[in-house]
């Protein structure tokens, strides 16, 4: 007696390879028509359960329908449903939670993945079939069917048996066509179009294998693609396009969208090239990995605001720099020496009494720094942000004008001291009529001036 498609599926679905296999073989002739029909009447099942629940739903809501002043679309509606369901059992696509309005959606998924796995097992096993045929070594048509199955799950004389049987009934294989954006349906009603020429609905679905509930909905997709002209009549018939315009017309169309996705593409790039973002960097240990990362980054230009501990920590970074042929400019209160280098200095002995904390900044090339001062929380600060980048060179700008400003002036000699610096700095902003509340670098210089002279009184 044959197997109903009710059993092949319960069985298939809870069957290991091996049973899977033999479950294929012993039904053969009807397999292929027994998944199509599962397929079919999973399709009215679940059309059935939607809206059947629906209208229980409508019916309990305060026991009366209540009629709004929107306009519904049956039709549409119905349209809707019939895609969503569609999409679901078609390709797996439960997105829509169309399953969740049945009795037993979880059942229902656990069909539509077996049908697929059902379809993909005959499909391959057809093809490797058809592949051994080309070959008189029986052998490799065992191996062939052991990649797809378990080891040693059938013997050489149901491989002879099948490959005698299926040669004759081999399924049809349309892989390539989904490469090229078509759904496994359309795909399959689109070969068999190309291979027949013209035909009403129900051959299609006869000789296609495609549900009869879902071929129309396929082939009026296809018609919407322009890869199926339809023939009006009493019924109509379909033919496809030939397949040199359908492989023109999709070269074609993927060209201009690739196209159109670069010029978008680089628009979104573009737009608000300046605007990024200012990531912290916490801890000693990533901070100098960010630095040399970034020195070693640089393509043109390196400015620097360093102490010369931190600066020996990425001497060996910025030499290589160096070597590259990027410019390195440094500013430092210390005695920094590097060849190949334009070091700015005021060579100040005790600098490190002089500040009560130690800033570095590292800019590269102009759009991208790093900001960060020694300390106990020792966060850094990491951007392309234009606006942060220019505030930063602009500090590295104003302590280079003021070092050469007091060099000119002859103000400070080699080797002088923090009170020394103080007292220049002082000197200069009286005799330009600077004052203390003018700059806020003034300020900073007048906090440490009175700590130095509150650690001398001390």
């Amino acid at each position: 007696m044959c197997i109903t498609e009710d059993k092949l599926m319960e069985s298939y679905g809870k069957a290991t390879p091996r049973e899977r296999f033999r479950l294929i073989y012993k039904n053969y002739s009807i397999f292929p028509q027994l998944v199509d029909c599962y397929e079919t009447g999973l399709f009215n099942r679940i059309l059935f359960e939607v809206e059947y629940n629906r209208r229980k739903k409508n019916d309990d809501d305060l026991g009366v329908r209540i009629q709004t002043s929107h306009r519904s679309d049956p039709t549409a509606a119905k349209a809707i449903e019939h895609i969503m369901i569609r999409d679901a059992i078609e390709e797996c696509n439960f997105s829509g939670n169309i399953l969740k309005e049945t009795d037993t959606p979880e059942k229902h998924k656990h069909d539509i993945l077996t049908i697929h796995m059902m379809r993909r097992e005959i499909g391959k096993t057809m093809i490797c079939t058809t592949n051994c045929i080309l070959t008189t070594a029986r052998i490799d048509a065992k191996s062939k069917f052991n990649t797809i199955f378990f080891k040693n799950c059938i013997d050489n004389s149901e491989i002879c048996k099948i490959i005698v049987v299926w040669g004759i009934t081999t399924m049809n294989n349309y892989e390539f066509l989904e490469k090229l954006g078509f759904s496994s349906n359309e795909a399959k009603v689109y070969g068999t179009l190309i291979k027949h020429k013209v035909l009403n609905g129900y051959e299609i679905a006869k000789l296609s294998g495609v549900a009869r509930s879902l071929v129309y909905e396929v082939i009026n997709r296809l018609v919407a693609k322009g890869a199926v002209i339809r023939i009006d009549g009493e019924p109509n018939f379909y033919k496809p396009i030939e397949y040199q315009d359908l492989i023109r017309s999709i070269k074609e169309e993927n060209e201009k969208n690739i196209a159109c996705a670069e010029r978008e593409l680089q628009q979104l790039a573009t737009e608000n090239a300046d605007v990024d973002y200012v990531m912290n960097i916490v801890g000693e240990e990533k901070y100098v990995a960010k630095a040399k990362e970034l020195i070693d980054s640089a393509q043109a230009e390196i400015s620097l605001s360093i102490w010369r501990e931190p600066f020996e920590v990425l001497r060996s970074n910025i030499e290589n720099a160096i070597s590259r042929g990027v410019k390195v400019y440094i500013f430092t209160f210390e005695s920094i020496l590097v060849e190949g280098a334009t070091v700015y200095s005021y060579n100040i002995n005790d600098a490190s009494t002089l500040f009560p904390y130690r800033r570095t900044t590292i800019i590269i090339d102009g759009g991208e720094c790093l900001v960060g001062e020694e300390g106990d929380c020792n966060v850094c600060a990491h951007t392309r942000n234009h606006s942060v980048v220019s505030l930063a060179t602009d500090e590295i700008v104003l302590n280079v004008f003021w070092n050469k400003l007091i060099e000119k002036e002859n103000l400070l000699s080699k080797g002088c001291s923090g009170a020394d610096f103080l007292q220049a700095i002082h000197n200069l902003a009286e005799r330009y009529g600077i004052t203390d509340e003018m700059t806020k670098n003034l300020l900073v210089y007048n906090f440490q001036k009175e700590k130095t002279q509150n650690g001398k009184k001390r």
